[in-house]
């Protein structure tokens, strides 16, 4: 005890008096202190980012080249990203018409199918199947088919029966902000020249008008049907939407697969955002083709077939191993503790043994991803840290964390200097904690964006990039998002949306805080059709009624009669209410106070989103 003593004395001592050569009492140097503390000067020259790609980005983009091509000696037709546009149709001929698997992107992308489709038979379409419920395949369908054959039942539309619901969720409830967040990651916003592909898919994607009509035959079990003399087995996989089915062609042996396999790796989470998306049953999808008497398999992103029993065995195992090695290393590891970030960091590439190009290539999912978004999809946001509940808000953070780094100037300077110093990612988490401080500092703003640039000219992955450089232009003011969020609405305005969607949308612009506990409740009654809808605001939630009964209606503060189109045009913020009463053809009964109200209580159009800069 006494030596122990002793020890603590002599080095209380040595503390007092200071190590040899530092003067007692001053503090020690700090080797991260700045050379030149003066006020920060941006380095203009680090900002001019030249263009360029990555070898591999560009003999990708061969995978999309717009062709017509019949499959083998079949009556099957791909025609594969025509105009460009990111996603293929296939056409089956049978005997009595044709059937069409997938419509395209949007009405312009659907003419040129039809076109395509009126060279190679001059039989009518019997049917159409929906693979599944995203846009890209099914928004051409009103210029292949007359939509009243469809609602009289007279053409079938074929889907799986949860078809109707995950594209309500989708494209109209986060509709809005899924189609912000697609423009960039598809890089609609970019120059045409920066836009070559997109991994999956052809160079174009977002953008036109949707003709989408909706599937009149809803399926709800796997099984044998005919349409235009053409037999075909119908499946449900489920894998990269929950809607997705493929098609079985007996007579032909070739099995359509959907976008459960493209020249990528599979997309386990998509950066514009998505539901879930189940990683077992993705895997289970590819293997679905061995189960029948298989010579071809197509897709609606694939380049082509892959022809034959042998080889399409080779690249589903592969595909389904690469997608399974992801989610179960990524539970292993979820197991052990890990959070989504260090599961990304773990998980950079996948194993030289699952390169299979291009199916299992980082060009559409990555690994980083894909396994960050199983403890998401298993476990929710909480990553078993209880300083996660209470956090500090993030501009108050930022404020934080840049005055404890020195300030504004000393935390520019680092970020210029790794800039400099080839780290441009460090330089843009640098600036992102400035810019939480102050989104509007321009140096930071114009720093980070060459920064994100410079990641984005070195990436392969086409949405990683196209964020990257999508995000640099609305740090340096080249690309505005109310620009984009306009071009959302115009695709909502020329789709041509029933009115029920347009009056579901409403509950997402309720103000909350305008309306507070008060009680509203309109009616509109449409003259053309006839139909009438009860709306009610009660506890800042808005309800509907589709089919209210006349007592009800006659309880509503406030109707407002018009005709179908006026109604669409003020739900959709063409026009205003007072347009709709003053240029006739609308009556409005009861309390023009609460119809007032009850608008003043929503938010108008479609906010511009900051993704980089807030």
């Amino acid at each position: 005890m006494k030596r122990l003593l002793t020890s603590l004395a002599l080095a209380a001592l040595l503390t007092a008096c200071g190590q040899p050569g530092t003067p007692a009492g001053d503090p020690p140097e700090d080797p991260g202190a700045d050379a030149d503390a003066g006020p920060f000067e941006l380095d203009r020259s680090l900002l001019a980012v030249e263009r360029s790609f990555p070898d591999y980005f560009l003999a990708h983009k061969d995978y999309f080249t717009p062709h017509v091509s019949q499959v083998g000696e079949t009556p099957v037709w791909l025609l594969r990203n025509l105009g460009g546009w990111a996603a293929n149709s296939i056409v089956i001929e049978g005997p009595e018409g044709l059937v069409v698997y997938d419509t395209g992107v949007n009405r312009a992308h659907g003419r040129l199918l039809a076109k395509a489709i009126a060279n190679l038979s001059d039989k009518p379409i019997a049917a159409i199947v929906y693979s599944h419920h995203h846009v890209d395949h099914v928004s051409g369908t009103d210029q292949l088919v007359d939509p009243a054959r469809v609602a009289t039942g007279e053409l079938p539309v074929y889907a799986w029966h949860n078809f109707p619901a995950e594209y309500r969720d989708e494209n109209e409830v986060v509709g809005p902000i899924m189609g912000l967040r697609a423009m960039y990651m598809f890089g609609a916003a970019l120059p045409a020249e920066e836009n070559v592909h997109q991994g999956c898919c052809g160079r174009q994607f977002v953008g036109g008008s949707r003709g989408y009509v909706p599937p009149n035959r809803l399926v709800e079990a796997d099984g044998r049907f005919s349409a235009g003399g053409v037999d075909f087995e119908l499946f449900h996989t489920g894998g990269e939407a929950a809607s997705e089915i493929g098609l079985y062609l007996p007579a032909h042996r070739v099995v359509l697969l959907g976008d459960e396999l493209y020249p990528a790796l599979a997309n386990l989470y998509t950066i514009r955002g998505a539901k879930f998306r189940d990683a077992q049953k993705w895997a289970a999808a590819g293997r679905r083709a061995l189960e029948f008497d298989v010579e071809y398999l197509l897709g609606t992103h694939l380049p082509g077939p892959i022809v034959g029993r042998e080889a399409i065995a080779s690249v589903v195992e592969t595909h389904g191993d690469a997608i399974l090695y992801l989610h179960d290393q990524a539970v292993r590891f979820m197991l052990k503790g890990e959070t989504p970030d260090q599961l990304s960091a773990r998980f950079q590439a996948l194993p030289e043994f699952l390169d299979r190009d291009p199916y299992t290539r980082a060009m559409y999912g990555t690994p980083q991803y894909n396994a960050a978004q199983q403890f998401v999809g298993y476990l929710g946001v909480h990553e078993g840290d209880a300083t996660q509940f209470r956090r500090t808000a993030p501009a108050e953070r930022g404020r934080r964390l840049v005055e404890l780094m020195g300030g504004r100037d000393r935390v520019l300077r680092k970020a210029q200097a790794a800039l400099a110093e080839g780290d441009p990612q460090w330089c843009a988490e640098l600036t992102t904690l400035v810019l939480r401080r102050d989104a509007a500092d321009e140096d930071a703003r114009l720093l980070k964006a060459a920064a994100l640039r410079t990641l984005g000219y070195a990436e392969t992955n086409p949405q990683w990039r196209n964020w990257y450089l999508t995000g640099a232009g609305e740090l340096d003011g080249s690309i505005d998002p109310e620009d984009l969020a306009k071009t959302i609405s115009d695709i909502a305005r020329g789709s041509d949306l029933p009115i029920p969607v347009l009056l579901d949308a409403m509950r997402y612009r309720v103000a909350a805080e305008r309306i507070g506990d008060r009680r509203l409740q309109v009616a509109f009654v449409l003259e053309d059709s006839g139909d009438a809808y009860l709306l009610t605001l009660r506890n800042a939630v808005l309800h509907r009624d589709d089919a209210p009964s006349a007592e009800a209606l006659a309880g509503a503060g406030a109707t407002l009669t018009l005709e179908s189109d006026k109604l669409k045009k003020v739900l959709l913020g063409e026009a205003d209410l007072r347009w709709a009463l003053l240029t006739g053809g609308a009556e409005l009964s009861g309390d023009a106070d609460a119809l007032r109200d009850f608008f003043d209580a929503l938010e108008r159009g479609i906010p511009a989103v900051a993704f980089h800069s807030q």
